[in-house]
Order: structure tokens, then C-alpha cells, then sequence
């Protein structure tokens, strides 16, 4: 098993304050991971990100702020007035222990590096917990909107630096939402557990000006990282547009309204078929990551053959 719905959640007031939203971890299983073929480049991706070349050197790349251990193992909540530190993730840990044979330090190491290894879905809205995730995009225009305010325009009068990255493996988030949640599945969104220094090839600096609802970005300068290959850099640089447009989010959200137990069972068929492996969901029917050319092969999004009956409710937390 590679997905895992977490215990019950409790919900906050009104305002959301103190809300705890239902969470799904994932294992790095269900990413795909590539493989190349002879003469074959990894696929790039593109990412926002305030930080200057030197800062992301200093931090050995792009990684995830919190662990799936750090952030759910510890969750404060209160139950019948009495304030408990509750862990989320004992269901998934005591799964990750029934296959386990060794002595009881070796299987606590086993199960830590095991979860090092997840990133963590709110389900309710099909998005990733970005505390536990590096995401990225694959269409640069995206990545040159962000950081992004509806509500503070200001925003976006300040040059973004999008960095260009090699991909080995990610999670085809996108995919998913296509059919969960089709106002997030624009972003072209897939995520991993960390970029390393090594696949970081540099950033552009964007100028970004907005008119009505289309945000135009042109391309100012470009950074080159130190040590990284300058002519795979500047092919891509030569590919993209010198000067483009790219319309805000929509903010009307169309996420599937269905219970939480039915819309995990989604995620969990979806990301089950879209690890790029041939599988039984019918999703894929071949091996789509062997990189022949310099691209890798789009899965489809997702669509449920049928629609499934409520998967059972977990534990609570609070019980």
C-alpha cells in the first residue's frame, strides 16, 4: 500500500480557525520515475521562487519545509475541552510495520524513512500540502505569474525568477485534478520530495504587468548556476517566448462535490493508475517513462470508469 487516508479530522468554527483538513499521505511509489534512452534529456519543469541563486545554493536546492512525520505525528487538538497532542499517522505507521521483520530499532528506522519519502493531499480541495512537497510546474507561463494576490495587484509590479530545473520522477498532480478539481489543473502542478542542487540549471527574471484579467511577462535577464550545463540552459531559454501573456486563476473553485471518503477513493484510483507504469486501472497500457526524445510522455487525466461506492470512514482521532 502507497496512499493512506488520515484519521478523521476535527473541523474548526465558523471562520476556520483550528480547522484540521482531511489529509491523504502518499509514498513516493506512486511518482513516476524516469528513465532515459539513449541520447535522452530528463524533461524540465519551471518554478517560482523569491530566493536568489546563491540562497538556493546555500539550501542545496528546493526542499520540502516539513517532513510528513514532522507536521502530522504532532497535531494539537482538543477533545471534551482537554487539549491532546494527537498522532495522525499511527494507522499509517502500524501498516508499515506488518511487513517488517527486523529488530525494533530497525523497524522504527524503516518506518522514519518510509514516511520521509510521502507528501501529504488535502483532499477536500485535491491540492498538495506545500509544506510537505517541492511543486512545480511544467508550462512556464505559470510559473512566471507567481507570487500571485488577487487581492494585491501590487504584487505583481515585482519581476518573478522562475527557475528551470531537470525532473527525474514526480507525482502527477495535474492529472488528477483534471477531474477532481478543474480549476487547479490549469497550473500544469506536479510535485516531488526535493530538487537537487545538481538538476537546478538557473532562472529567468520576468517582468510581469497586468491588464484587466491577462498578465503579460517578458523575459529580462537570465542566470546561468554555477557548474550547470550552459548548453542545455540556453536551449531552453532559446524555447521559450521572449515575451508572452498568461490569464490570472479563475476564482470560482470546481472541485467535485462528493463526500470525503468518495473523493479519496478518486484520489487514490487516480494516483494508483498514473505512476506512468503499465497498470491494472487501464490507465496506462504501456510503460510511459522511458524518455526516447527530450520530452516525457503525457498520461491522460484521469477518469473514473465507473463511479465509486463511499469507501468506509476511518478512525477518529477524537474518540
Amino acid at each position: 500500500m502507497s496512499i493512506w487516508r488520515l484519521p478523521d479530522a476535527q473541523f474548526g468554527d465558523s471562520l476556520g480557525k483550528n480547522e484540521i483538513p482531511e489529509i491523504a499521505v502518499v509514498h513516493k511509489d506512486l511518482f513516476r520515475a524516469f528513465t532515459l534512452g539513449d541520447g535522452a534529456k530528463y524533461p524540465i519543469a519551471f518554478r517560482s521562487d523569491t530566493r536568489t541563486l546563491d540562497e538556493v545554493d546555500g539550501h542545496k536546492g528546493f526542499n520540502p519545509r516539513q517532513t510528513v512525520a514532522a507536521k502530522y505525528s504532532a497535531v494539537k487538538a482538543k477533545v471534551k475541552t482537554v487539549d491532546k497532542t494527537l498522532d495522525r499517522l499511527r494507522d499509517v505507521k502500524a501498516d508499515l510495520l506488518k511487513s517488517l521483520k527486523g529488530t525494533e530499532e530497525e523497524n522504527a528506522a524503516a518506518v522514519a524513512r518510509k514516511l520521509d519519502e510521502m507528501v501529504a493531499i488535502r483532499i477536500g480541495n485535491v491540492d498538495l500540502d506545500v509544506d510537505t512537497a517541492v511543486c512545480v510546474t511544467l508550462d512556464y507561463k505559470i510559473a512566471g505569474l507567481f507570487p500571485y494576490d488577487p487581492q494585491d495587484a501590487s504584487l505583481l509590479k515585482k519581476p518573478a525568477r522562475v527557475y528551470v530545473m531537470r525532473m527525474r520522477g514526480w507525482m502527477e498532480t495535474f492529472s488528477v485534478q483534471a477531474y477532481l478539481a478543474k480549476h487547479l489543473a490549469y497550473s500544469k502542478e506536479v510535485a516531488c520530495l526535493g530538487v537537487p542542487l545538481r538538476d537546478i540549471l538557473g532562472c529567468v527574471i520576468v517582468s510581469r504587468s497586468l491588464e484587466e484579467s491577462t498578465v503579460t511577462l517578458e523575459i529580462e535577464k537570465t542566470e546561468l548556476r554555477p557548474g550547470a550545463d550552459k548548453a542545455e540552459f540556453e536551449a531552453v531559454i532559446k524555447a521559450l517566448p521572449a515575451k508572452t501573456t498568461v490569464r490570472t486563476p479563475s476564482p470560482k473553485d470546481d472541485s467535485a462535490l462528493m463526500d470525503v471518503a468518495t473523493k479519496y477513493g478518486h484520489i487514490k484510483d487516480a494516483l494508483e493508475g498514473l505512476t506512468g507504469k503499465p497498470n491494472t486501472k487501464d490507465i496506462v497500457p504501456k510503460d510511459l517513462n522511458v524518455i526516447k526524445g527530450e520530452a516525457a510522455l503525457t498520461l491522460p487525466a484521469y477518469e473514473p470508469k465507473k463511479k465509486l461506492p463511499p469507501k468506509p470512514s476511518t478512525t477518529s482521532l477524537y474518540t
